[in-house]
């Protein structure tokens, strides 16, 4: 986390537990791996999906799934239904 957003962060009227959700939301978004194309994948690979939001590894799919793929990580989905950060767009 940079300076001036901790310093946003420090302005905010958050709880502990809250503060604590969104300072993990930054060291996720810093260490969150390279995205993989699965477009680009051999036919019949798994499909791989990331978290809209820090860019984490969600959940790996056969590329047959008939189910929704998760667009958010826990920890995400935690600030997402406390209202500190948006809902993600669904394709």
């Amino acid at each position: 986390m940079d300076e001036e957003a901790r310093r946003d962060l420090e302005r905010c009227n958050l709880t502990r537990v809250e503060r604590r959700a969104v300072e993990a939301y930054w060291k996720r978004r810093a260490s969150a791996p390279e995205r993989i194309d699965n477009s680009a994948l051999p036919a019949g690979s798994p499909m791989i999906y990331f978290c809209h939001h820090c860019g984490i590894h969600t959940e790996t799919l056969p590329e047959t799934h008939l189910e929704r793929p998760k667009t958010c990580c826990d920890g995400c989905r935690y600030l997402v239904n406390h209202m500190l950060m948006p809902p993600p767009k669904l394709e």
